[in-house]
């Protein structure tokens, strides 16, 4: 039952991931007119400065880098621990009852192949696992970064207006305390 629901959960992240792709791919035109916000240009009265545009891109590159490098050490380290651990092997109780021993790899996946023919060939099913792991880890960072970046812009181009409105006597609903205004 264990394994059924560890084999479940790697299908829903690996669909997850295939689907936010997915929507990068479908909705591309509507992402690239969305990063028109990026742009210093982009509001159009221009007199503001480019330094809120600056910090907040210097925060959202902080950000990705963070994000990626985390990610990244992740899958070395996950990517690593059945090298380290190559001499270990799981037991695992066949339909007609008797047991077969499968060296522990990557996601520990039933595969139906047999006991001899898995471990001889270990690192070619290791490198195939490394490869459909590598493909997920890349979809997520992508879509990730993407929304992240987005976010980051539009927080930045809100201060901007933010600003701008106080320039001409209206009150900012956030103060520097990171409290904001109460009616």
């Amino acid at each position: 039952m264990t394994k059924t629901i560890f084999h479940f959960g790697f299908m829903v992240n690996s669909l997850y991931a295939i689907y936010k792709i997915y929507i990068i791919l479908n909705h591309s035109k509507v992402i690239w007119d969305c990063w028109c916000v990026t742009q210093f240009d982009f509001t159009s009265y221009g007199l503001h400065s480019r330094h809120t545009l600056d910090e907040w891109r210097n925060r959202s590159i902080k950000s990705t880098r963070i994000y990626v490098i985390f990610t990244s050490s992740l899958f070395i380290f996950y990517v690593a621990c059945p090298l380290v651990f190559s001499n270990t092997f799981t037991t695992m109780k066949n339909h007609h009852g008797s047991s077969s021993a499968y060296r522990l790899n990557i996601l520990n996946l039933y595969l139906f192949v047999m006991e001899e023919a898995y471990n001889t060939y270990f690192y070619v099913f290791y490198i195939i696992e490394i490869f459909g792991i590598a493909i997920s880890v890349l979809f997520i960072i992508i879509f990730d970064t993407v929304v992240n970046t987005l976010g980051f812009a539009l927080s930045g181009q809100l201060k901007i207006i933010s600003t701008a409105f106080e320039s001409v006597g209206h009150k900012s609903f956030y103060f520097s305390n990171g409290k904001y205004l109460q009616y």
